[in-house]
């Protein structure tokens, strides 16, 4: 990699930026751990894995590949034979982004979304919606869309689509590795919309609502995503 600064609790700005210096990047919109460890993740003996994203890999495992990437060390993933392990590297690489992923500033308004459409998120009435069949109005989905592009910076917009279409495809392997979407969400949507202002008790009470954002994200990922007019964007996959 050429390079020894650290990649965890580090800005996507600046490590797309201290990739480009060093002429590292494969893709200049990804970080080349995100690139790689989703990768990895992508593989069908991976995504299969029963409780892929619930399931915790091994510390020791996890904080290794922290250290090897933080010292620049090339490491290569496919000595590990645990999805689990690799999986648990992308959420702590997630939960340790400054700012988060939806930055703190914008925890609120999504909060705020969120407990303002309770009544009107699905199209039909909740008791018609199940699992795997949830629908959500068109009004909410646009609400959803304009809060995505109103308040999360470009590069985590990025990284917040190739994430959810990771979570997509994981999901359609629900079979398998009984990862639903809904289960995703749950697993996920603490380490991209959290907030540093809040106690654990305030964070425990808008858990449900950060859950169901996610899931909202995951189930619609095309809608809030493809749909948005923007080149570059669009060009990311």
């Amino acid at each position: 990699k050429g390079y020894s600064e650290k990649v965890f609790g580090v800005s996507i700005q600046s490590l797309l930026s201290k990739e480009a210096h060093f002429c590292t990047a494969v893709n200049p919109w990804v970080p080349e751990i995100v690139e790689e460890l989703m990768c990895y993740l992508y593989e069908e003996n991976s995504i299969k894995s029963e409780g892929l994203f619930r399931q915790s890999g091994t510390v020791v495992d996890v904080n290794y590949i922290k250290s090897m990437y933080d010292k620049g060390k090339y490491l290569d993933l496919m000595m590990y034979d645990n999805p689990h392990v690799i999986a648990s590297a992308l959420k702590l690489f997630l939960k340790e982004i400054p700012d988060s992923v939806v930055s703190y500033t914008a925890y609120n308004h999504f909060i705020k979304f969120q407990q303002d459409n309770q009544n009107t998120m699905n199209k039909d009435s909740p008791e018609k919606n199940n699992n795997k069949t949830r629908k959500y109005s068109t009004e909410y989905l646009k609400g959803l869309r304009e809060l995505l592009f109103t308040y999360v910076s470009y590069d985590c917009l990025v990284l917040l689509k190739l994430l959810t279409q990771l979570l997509v495809r994981v999901a359609k392997y629900e079979e398998f590795n009984r990862m639903t979407p809904s289960n995703l969400a749950i697993v996920i949507g603490p380490n991209i919309i959290r907030s540093k202002d809040i106690d654990a008790f305030g964070a425990m009470a808008h858990y449900p609502l950060v859950a169901q954002l996610t899931e909202a994200i995951i189930r619609n990922e095309q809608f809030l995503f493809s749909e948005y007019k923007n080149p570059d964007l669009d060009d990311v996959s």
